[in-house]
């Protein structure tokens, strides 16, 4: 009797384990409808146990269960896509990259945020575009010392983004695509969401900016975002000396110009 019990409680926990991996099998496949399972393998965030990867699939986008995973793509499709019809866009892309940016920005810890430093924190950053010599990682530890979150990711395919500004916890955060392997590029973008920190995040910490490329006619935010990058990128009276002066911009005097104690980002690979 003793062995027979025993029998029954070991078959019933094996019956159990088949049921719940069948479950997840079940699972794991509408997760591979929704989302691309191969970039996740590909960056390391997948290690071939079922269990666990589908508990870091439910973390990773903030949800608890299948059915939190599948309405979160739904929203997504009218938050993010309705900026970008003229796109090619892969949504299940585009929901992945912004929901890692905002997994990876929450497992950050740094200094605290103030809107006052803002004004400084550009005006180093503009010295380590313009010496353009280890700057990814100058720039990344620089914005997590003014106390912005800052992610840079792989890109995907078809997810023709450049930025994205949000709030995570008690700090702004920026991510980033390194799409074009261009200092110019590199530093009008993050600018440009430091712009949307400064002017629109700093009113409503629920909002968030996903910025696409070549969208066309863009909102009053974005041109917003776009003056401030501008503005922060290029000294006002390096402007209106041009204007001015009529300067014909060779090459020589794009390099004089950029010399000068002003801020100034010429274009080159970094």
């Amino acid at each position: 009797m003793k062995f027979q019990s025993q029998y029954e409680i070991d078959f019933a926990r094996i019956k159990e384990k088949n049921i719940v991996r069948e479950k997840n099998i079940d699972i794991w496949h509408t997760i591979k409808e929704t989302i691309p399972v191969s970039y996740f393998k590909k960056q390391g965030y997948l290690q071939g146990s079922l269990d666990k990867d589908i508990l870091l699939i439910f973390d990773i986008f903030n949800v608890t269960n299948i059915e939190g995973l599948l309405d979160g793509y739904a929203n997504s499709k009218s938050a993010f896509f309705r900026k970008s019809e003229k796109l090619q866009i892969d949504q299940k892309n585009m929901y992945a990259w912004s929901s890692l940016a905002q997994y990876e920005a929450k497992r950050l810890k740094i200094e605290g945020f103030s809107f006052e430093q803002i004004d400084r924190l550009c005006e180093d950053l503009n010295q380590i575009f313009c010496e353009n010599k280890n700057t990814t990682e100058k720039a990344t530890k620089k914005l997590h010392q003014f106390g912005i979150k800052f992610i840079q990711l792989s890109k995907m395919e078809k997810t023709p983004v450049d930025g994205f500004s949000f709030w995570s916890g008690q700090n702004p955060s920026i991510a980033i695509t390194l799409r074009h392997h261009r200092i110019d590029n590199f530093a009008f973008t993050i600018m440009h969401e430091i712009g949307h920190i400064a002017l629109h995040l700093r009113k409503n910490k629920e909002t968030q900016f996903l910025d696409f490329t070549k969208t066309g006619t863009k909102n009053s935010f974005e041109l917003e975002a776009d003056a401030f990058a501008q503005q922060k990128l290029i000294s006002k009276i390096h402007w209106d000396e041009v204007v001015e002066n009529q300067h014909h911009l060779s090459d020589d005097k794009i390099i004089s110009l950029a010399n000068k104690p002003c801020y100034f980002v010429r274009s080159s690979e970094f």
